[in-house]
């Protein structure tokens, strides 16, 4: 039955190289090789419903904070962005002189960590 299939996300274009469930459990946040953010509603997973390109380079990694209304990306690019999850607006950019492979958001404090 189509139950027990799940859910397929087909891909157009560049690698999906980190996803992350936006906030409740209603969107699919995804980071790509060429530097790409798609948002995916899970009603309608044919194409993205918002889509931007924030980096020049790979996102190595993508993470929510901890009630899943911001996300954090790492790039090859030495950047790490802060987002809002449901309309993908850049807060704030974070550089480094290297490229960064994981990034984080503090539970407990305004803080994003960078490695």
């Amino acid at each position: 039955s189509s139950e027990d299939e799940g859910m397929h996300l087909d891909i157009e274009g560049s690698k999906i190289t980190s996803a992350q469930w936006g906030p409740f459990d209603e969107h699919i946040i995804t980071g790509h090789e060429n530097g790409e953010v798609r948002l995916y509603d899970v009603r309608q997973l044919t194409k993205p419903c918002k889509m931007i390109h924030p980096h020049k380079g790979s996102i190595n990694n993508l993470q929510m904070s901890i009630d899943r209304t911001f996300f954090v990306t790492a790039s090859k690019d030495h950047a790490a962005k802060l987002f809002e999850s449901d309309t993908l607006q850049i807060l704030k950019t974070y550089f480094t002189e290297r490229p960064i492979n994981s990034a984080a958001i503090s539970p407990i404090r305004e803080h994003v960590r960078a490695h």
